[in-house]
């Protein structure tokens, strides 16, 4: 009704929609109502890898020459950085008895 005020759930109704490019403006309060339960995950004996290394091939000679060149550094920066992140230490709280997610490395490059 006109005039009345809106509850959380006549808004997150209005605007459920599945494709938004603009986040919408969500007050404190209904923060709350859209948080996501606690995941609770099990270990099902499936592979893990433990020891994350990463060494970029660059195939071919135009890596060799400009712009790919200079992507090919930005690409090793890139793994460089995601490999020695505090993202990667999150990944730890996966780690199971049998296999501890530690080390992670960048092992170099090479262009063939």
């Amino acid at each position: 009704m006109k005039g009345e005020p809106r509850t959380a759930n006549d808004i997150l109704r209005a605007h459920g929609d599945a494709i938004r490019i603009v986040p919408l403006h969500m007050p404190e309060e209904l923060r709350a109502v859209a948080a996501a339960p606690a995941a609770h995950l099990t270990y099902q004996n499936g592979p893990l890898i433990s020891n994350v290394e990463v060494f970029t091939v660059y195939w071919g000679k135009d890596w060799t020459t400009q712009p790919l060149q200079d992507l090919a550094k930005k690409l090793d920066a890139f793994f460089d950085y995601i490999l020695t992140s505090p993202l990667m230490d999150e990944l730890r709280e996966y780690s199971v008895p049998s296999y501890t997610i530690w080390s992670r490395q960048t092992f170099g490059e090479h262009t063939d």
